[in-house]
């Protein structure tokens, strides 16, 4: 039964009902506390909204019962590296949940992403490339694109954002964010000109 209490979680999510879906990923936490999918879920929509300090409670206390689970090694170092905060443990975290999966593209692009935060943009774009190459979803192509243009490649990153925009997501505030850097950086492009 959590399992489907997350997925109306998720659901909820997609249609912006924001407090809805939080509510349905605590009850599934509530029937199933070792099933770490609904806290990772909650732990997203906390981090979505800005509510950083509830996403790191959330899965400190998931980590303390599991600290060598890939997925929560990833969602704490990923929120880490967003928040940009404790980037060092960020790659830490990250780089102990690839040693465990070395081909996962979540894992590739959340430690591509904090060596962006921590100005580390080339080695940033290299496991971002492999991310994408691997797993091509929107969050990845969004980053890759932010790498781009700290590059200097403008034309990459407008290359990177299109791409992710043409695939189908389940985050409607990631199209929004992807289609409002194009149309930022054509407008730039064309003020340049």
């Amino acid at each position: 039964r959590a399992e489907l209490w997350t997925a109306l979680g998720m659901a909820y999510q997609v249609g912006r009902k924001y407090e809805a879906a939080e509510e349905a990923f605590q009850h599934a936490i509530g029937l199933a506390a070792e099933d770490l999918r609904p806290t990772l879920q909650l732990g997203g929509l906390f981090q979505r909204q800005g509510r950083f300090e509830e996403a790191e409670n959330l899965l400190q206390r998931a980590f303390e019962r599991t600290p060598d689970n890939p997925a929560l090694l990833n969602g704490l170092g990923f929120l880490y590296a967003d928040w940009g905060v404790h980037l060092e443990e960020a790659v830490n975290l990250l780089e102990r949940a690839l040693r465990q999966d070395p081909s996962n593209g979540a894992y590739l692009d959340s430690l591509g992403w904090a060596y962006f935060k921590l100005g580390r943009a080339e080695d940033a774009l290299q496991l971002l490339e492999q991310a994408a190459a691997r797993m091509p979803e929107q969050e990845i192509f969004e980053h890759l694109g932010q790498v781009y243009l700290k590059l200097g490649k403008e034309q990459e990153a407008l290359s990177a954002w299109k791409r992710g925009l043409e695939l189908k997501s389940k985050d409607p505030e990631l199209t929004d964010r992807l289609d409002s850097h194009i149309r930022t950086l054509s407008g730039k492009q064309k003020e340049g000109r």
